[in-house]
């Protein structure tokens, strides 16, 4: 068992482009400065190659069967990512990234890491009832979905749907004694994780994948009912000079706001009003250029 201070664990779907992956590695061993080990869960058709990948050093690539990762596909491949990092190493925190979020400075880990010990009935961190701009956050979809799938309807549901429906409701009833507010979940495209966390989440027996297909929930979304479900809740790391500024399609502001807004993870660089992906990549990666440049002198 090695030790480290943090696990960044990386979902890599079918549809990323492979040079974006290693641009969003590449972030992350620039600005996390602590012992950090990479898992990109490789969820691709044809497999990274890790032959062409630049970054080795404390990266490791988890191939995982079968293109199952999309909505609680993906949390299912997640857990095999958990159970994996814990096999191995004995760690702090752990970071689940989106292949379109990038780290553009240094401490979040240190500042999540401090929350968590002061906090330690706090088991996840990120955009939760208020965003990095402050907006709130809508959980009425996810709160219709619970109801919707914790019942059945006129005609005879299929024996999967009733496993899922009846895991549902015992997985939402045990959140629900722990203070779950129905739908209330932590956007997962940026999201830290304690070790007690990560650690209950491994535990936790899942149905199988194809009964986990039964469901229109996101992995996020289950994990939000499932931190309150295990003893633990979630907690705000986006509002004002926290570290997160994400929001589900595009950046929330734009790349130069968002460092002024002492944000340190963003998502998602897929666009900005005008700008496009490789426009808002290109501008992070000249500020890793000049840090670096400036660093050697």
């Amino acid at each position: 068992m090695e030790n480290v201070k943090i696990i960044v664990l990386i979902p890599v779907g079918p549809d990323c482009d492979e040079s974006h992956v290693r641009d969003t590695v590449d972030s992350v061993q620039f600005y996390m400065k602590s012992s950090t080990r990479i898992i990109l869960l490789d969820d691709s058709v044809h497999g990274i190659d890790g032959s062409r990948f630049p970054y080795a050093k404390g990266v490791e690539i988890l191939r995982m069967p079968g293109c199952s990762g999309k909505k609680l596909g993906l949390y299912a491949n997640l857990v095999e990512g958990f159970r994996y990092a814990f096999s191995r190493y004995n760690f702090e925190i752990l970071l689940r990234l989106d292949t379109d979020a990038l780290v553009i400075d240094s401490g979040s880990e240190e500042e999540a890491s401090r929350i968590f010990l002061e906090n330690p009935q706090i088991g996840m961190l990120g955009s939760y009832r208020i965003d990095c701009i402050g907006e709130q956050r809508d959980f009425k979809w996810v709160k219709s979905k619970i109801i919707q799938e914790s019942r059945f309807g006129l005609f005879p549901p299929h024996p999967r749907q009733i496993m899922w429906a009846f895991f549902l409701r015992k997985t939402v009833n045990k959140a629900l004694r722990n203070n779950y507010e129905l739908g209330e979940f932590c956007q997962g495209s940026a999201v830290f994780m304690s070790s007690e966390c990560v650690k209950r989440f491994s535990q936790y027996r899942l149905p199988s994948k194809k009964t986990l297909k039964c469901s229109e929930f996101c992995d996020d979304h289950f994990m939000g009912i499932l931190v309150h479900s295990v003893g633990l809740e979630n907690g705000d790391f986006a509002t004002g000079s926290l570290p997160i500024g994400i929001r589900w399609e595009g950046l929330p502001c734009s790349p130069e706001m968002l460092i002024k807004r002492n944000k340190k993870i963003v998502h998602s660089v897929r666009y900005y009003q005008e700008l496009d992906e490789k426009e808002i990549r290109a501008f992070y990666q000249k500020i890793r250029l000049r840090s670096q440049i400036s660093h050697i002198k």
